[in-house]
């Protein structure tokens, strides 16, 4: 009879606490469910419940994390429709008051070419806005095709240098170029160049009175290439996000003529990624930033990937 009393008080004592825990568990669930992520269950010791506990916790800190993703990315949305409306409202009301102008002969003869030109140049941000908002939808839900083959990358380069060195000139860089005579790459022509013409652009773009350097060398599994600035530089925390869409590392700049949609390195990481490469940064505020971007060579490339419909979405 006392070993049966004993049982029994030892049994109510381990069900009454093991139902006190399992009642911890549904209020941190009902904190759950209301978007309370920070509730967290205490672990004292090792049973099956805490072992629970213990995997309740990694679940609330997975969630708290994705909210504050969401949370970001949709800050980030919300500034890039804030910035896209002003980029686009300010040439459109330019072009708008100069066609009028044209319209009703209220520009003087020799202005009229200056008028058009200043039309064209807005017109041309417009394109650009529209343009990397759309490669960035099409590329991040894989609606593009790649026609890889090999090509001289030291001619793609050597082009762009020539295209952009009216730009580099209005910031007063100098652009260097050290490729060997041919240098092999395996890639799509046309995302190759829009790849590094948007790197050497933003360096363009944050450098001032300094010298962007173009390397490039053969691997043995690839080619790898390098382009380096000395320019205004960024933080740790901004080298962590600058591959986010929507992302601005200096918001200063926002108004300038390049860059104005925040995605350009978006999508430059996302091409890199489907031509099985690799783009890493290194920076440091004041002194400078240097992309690395590595592109595979055909036998150690992954397969093309097959591009999308707009049904598949």
């Amino acid at each position: 009879v006392i070993a049966m009393l004993v049982a029994l008080v030892v049994s109510y004592l381990l069900a009454r606490s093991t139902t006190q825990r399992i009642s911890k568990m549904r209020r941190a669930t009902h904190q759950i469910a209301r978007g309370n992520y920070k509730v967290h269950i205490d672990t004292q010791s090792n049973d099956e419940l805490d072992d629970l506990g213990r995997d309740f916790n990694q679940m609330a800190d997975a969630l708290q994390a994705s909210q504050e993703e969401i949370r970001q990315q949709e800050e980030r949305r919300r500034r890039f429709m804030a910035d896209a409306a002003h980029e686009m409202r300010t040439p459109l009301t330019t072009i708008n008051g100069l066609l009028e102008g044209l319209a009703y002969d209220a520009i003087p003869e020799e202005d009229k070419k200056h008028s058009i030109q200043l039309m064209q140049n807005d017109t041309r941000r417009l394109i650009r806005l529209v343009n990397d908002t759309l490669d960035y939808e099409k590329i991040r839900t894989n609606q593009i095709s790649m026609d890889r083959k090999v090509f001289d990358a030291t001619a793609v380069i050597n082009n762009l240098q020539a295209q952009l060195r009216k730009k580099a000139k209005v910031q007063n860089d100098e652009l260097a170029v050290d490729l060997p005579k041919v240098l092999r790459v395996y890639a799509d022509y046309d995302r190759f160049v829009q790849i590094m013409f948007n790197i050497i652009q933003n360096a363009i773009q944050f450098t001032k009175n300094g010298k962007i350097e173009i390397s490039g060398r053969r691997l043995p599994k690839g080619a790898e290439f390098a382009i380096k600035d000395n320019g205004i530089g960024m933080t740790k925390e901004q080298t962590e996000q600058i591959w986010e869409r929507f992302y601005k590392a200096d918001r200063s700049r926002m108004n300038t003529q390049y860059g104005e949609s925040g995605l350009g390195l978006a999508i430059v990481h996302h091409l890199v990624e489907l031509h099985g490469g690799t783009i890493k940064v290194a920076s440091e505020l004041g002194k400078g930033t240097t992309f690395t971007l590595f592109f595979p060579d055909r036998e150690y490339a992954p397969h093309a990937i097959t591009p999308r419909s707009e049904t598949d979405d």
